[in-house]
């Protein structure tokens, strides 16, 4: 309410607000297999199998919606799981990647199932509700 109030005060019409509480993060993790696709496009070594997800970050049995910290789990996800290799003085070198918000989640997002991410989480799900009865 008092965020509302704030856009009321610059005479934003509120009714076109759309909050969401769930970090983008979790929507990435929660359709893991993107990301050897994403690994590809950008050329990315994987040094892990992308299978050991589940089990060293996200506890079994976990409703992707209750995934806390998703954007620390993602990173630790890319420092752990892909490098990107440079070359300095005539050596290749390995360097872990690592996860940018702005650079990485844009391309991510865009590889992600819509109608999967819909059914997963209550969020989009309203949040498409509410675009289409703006139309």
């Amino acid at each position: 309410e008092t965020r509302l109030a704030h856009y009321e005060k610059d005479n934003l019409n509120t009714s076109l607000l759309f909050f969401m509480i769930q970090q983008m993060e979790a929507w990435i993790l929660s359709q893991p297999m993107i990301l050897e696709k994403f690994a590809k496009n950008n050329q990315l070594n994987i040094k892990k199998e992308l299978t050991t997800i589940s089990t060293n970050l996200i506890p079994p049995n976990t409703h992707a919606e209750d995934i806390e910290k998703a954007d620390e789990k993602l990173a630790t996800l890319f420092k752990q799981h892909f490098s990107t290799e440079k070359i300095r003085n005539g050596k290749k070198k390995q360097k872990a990647k690592k996860y940018s918000k702005t650079k990485d989640a844009p391309q991510l997002i865009g590889l992600l199932n819509y109608e999967r991410l819909r059914k997963t989480f209550e969020d989009v799900y309203n949040l498409t509700q509410h675009i289409t009865n703006q139309k």
